[in-house]
């Protein structure tokens, strides 16, 4: 599965490709070798256009907890390219950028669909 995510004000951009590395070859982008040993794996470059600032992750499963350790590099990549220097005295852009990855994660894979609000089961 292949999510892109795009965040236009801050010319960024995310490609979320989740499945082992077998089933989405194809999916890579930019011919990016990933290579072997990794459950998840992050990797940015600058790029022309409407979004430089993009960062590719690969993870082998769709857990958000691990999508969610690999937003935080894709955050860490994108700041600094844009010059950005956080801290933990401002690390709210971060926050948000890892936010956003995530939800849109938990969107487009269902990873909440089966439960409801106010249910037993959570």
């Amino acid at each position: 599965m292949k999510i892109v995510i795009k965040m236009p004000v801050l010319k960024a951009k995310v490609i979320l490709i989740l499945g082992e590395t077998d089933e989405v070859k194809k999916e890579i982008p930019y011919g990016i070798d990933f290579g072997s040993g990794y459950l998840a794996t992050c990797r940015y470059m600058r790029r022309e256009g409407a979004f430089p600032f993009t960062c590719v992750i690969h993870s082998r499963t769709a857990a958000i907890s691990v999508i969610a350790h690999e937003a935080v590099h894709a955050a860490n990549f994108i700041m600094e390219g844009m010059g950005i220097v956080a801290d933990f005295d401002n690390d709210e852009l971060q926050a948000y950028i890892v936010q956003h990855i995530c939800h849109i994660a938990e969107d487009k894979t269902g990873t909440y669909d089966k439960f409801e609000v106010n249910s037993p089961d959570h």
